[in-house]
């Protein structure tokens, strides 16, 4: 079954070493582990892999239509978007020095991830 899919963001952080959490509610269709999204944030297209979702605080197979979930992206098109996960600071103090999520990104809330794939 070939369906699109999006989802509209509200949130993004940084899992330290692992991705990019992007929390926000799934408009229409199905997105599955694995996957490819894309986005574009400012006059730059983004894609990335979605690792795992996350609903309630607990990893699920799929995404559903109308619920709040997280999605955790890795394997970025843009190499600096992947050096920023792997290497962003755990200790709070070394922060100041690291650029914010929010800059390198240029993020402007809500925005839209969106695939095609089929699942």
């Amino acid at each position: 079954m070939s369906d699109s899919f999006s989802f509209e963001v509200n949130d993004v952080f940084c899992i330290v070493g692992r991705g990019l959490v992007f929390r926000g509610d799934v408009q229409f269709g199905k997105l599955i582990p694995n996957q490819t999204v894309a986005f574009t944030l400012g006059d730059i297209d983004y894609s990335a892999n979605v690792a795992f979702i996350e609903l309630d605080r607990k990893i699920v197979q799929e995404t559903v239509i109308g619920k709040e979930m997280g999605l955790l992206l890795t394997d970025f098109n843009i190499v600096e978007i992947n050096d920023y996960y792997i290497n962003a600071p755990t200790d709070e103090g070394m922060a100041d020095d690291y650029p914010r999520l929010k800059d390198v990104l240029n993020i402007e809330y809500p925005f839209s991830l969106e695939s095609s794939a089929s699942i």
